[in-house]
């Protein structure tokens, strides 16, 4: 059985976007996942890094809530998320 860290590096990789930044071809990961692994990594350091660039990717994007939650109770940020949803309200 693969542990949580593994089956969400596994499904980050399946869900990168293909894109072309300044012609060259590259696979750019989802703000979504961003968001979770800048949480998951902030479990450990408690990072206020981390936590305003969540802030920052969560205030300029139209995140998947749902997938959000479902992973962050996986990998154990689902009390983080919850604070980053809370802190994103008065700005929509």
């Amino acid at each position: 059985m693969a542990s949580p860290d593994d089956s969400f590096t596994t499904n980050r990789l399946a869900r990168r976007i293909h894109a072309k930044i300044q012609g060259v071809d590259t696979w750019v990961t989802t703000a979504e996942d961003i968001v979770l692994a800048k949480l998951r990594w902030r479990l450990s350091s408690r990072s206020e890094r981390q936590w305003r660039d969540c802030l920052d990717i969560a205030a300029i994007n139209d995140l998947d809530v749902d997938y959000l939650r479902r992973w962050a109770d996986v990998i154990g940020v689902r009390e983080d998320l919850e604070e980053l949803l809370v802190s994103l309200r008065p700005l929509r």
